[in-house]
């Protein structure tokens, strides 16, 4: 057992130096290759670098006039995009002028309302203030009618004014004498038959007799 070990041991030490030896060899042969390829591309051929060169002054050239072509035009543009700015900032400044006109209006309201409500607020305490002080009068009223009792309101019935009293004609009587009639009399006395027979109580047709007194002017018994 011992015997076969060693040989295998034998064979992988002896398997393992030849593949060293072959990578190597490899390594030293691919370094060589490497090193000729390197100095064909280090050594290139004059005419070829001259027409690289040539190839690119033409390219910076025509890179530095693309360049001064696209910054002249990119002014022109900004330029003209300026002055359209302008023209618009002008504009909007225009159209905000009335706009801080209606500021400061809106402003002046704001300190007016303050104003306003300032006032209406001293309003409602001084509204207040008064309307408890007619409360306490309303009260101290109650208590002084409660206190005091009520009095009755003799009411003066009008004086009727006595003028002087109008003179009245005293009554006046006439005796009847033979032969008067109710024509005569009246006629003495200066009335009509009807009002002497209204005063008598008397027809027309009436007899009348001597001394019987007849009333021919009306007055006030005395």
């Amino acid at each position: 057992m011992e015997c076969r070990e060693r040989e295998k041991m034998s064979q992988s030490s002896g398997g393992g130096m030849e593949d060293l030896m072959e990578k190597n060899t490899y390594d030293l042969a691919y370094g060589r290759k490497g090193k000729n390829i390197r100095h064909r591309k280090v050594s290139p051929d004059p005419k070829r670098r001259r027409k690289f060169l040539l190839l690119g002054g033409v390219g910076i050239l025509l890179l530095v006039a693309l360049i001064a072509i696209s910054f002249r035009v990119g002014y022109r543009l900004s330029a003209a995009s300026l002055t359209s700015v302008q023209a618009r900032v002008n504009q909007l400044g225009e159209r905000l002028t009335p706009l801080e006109g209606v500021e400061n209006r809106l402003v002046l309201l704001e300190k007016q309302e303050r104003g306003l409500q300032q006032s209406i607020s001293k309003l409602d305490g001084s509204m207040r203030s008064m309307m408890e002080q007619l409360d306490k009068v309303a009260q101290e009223i109650e208590l002084l009618q409660k206190r005091i009792p009520s009095i009755g309101v003799k009411t003066e019935t009008p004086r009727t004014v006595q003028g002087k009293p109008i003179s009245q004609p005293k009554m006046r009587y006439h005796e009847v004498r033979p032969g008067d009639t109710l024509y005569l009399i009246a006629k003495t006395y200066d009335i009509s038959v009807d009002e002497l027979c209204r005063l008598n109580n008397l027809k027309q047709s009436d007899i009348i007799y001597p001394d019987q007194k007849l009333l021919v002017v009306p007055g006030s018994h005395r």
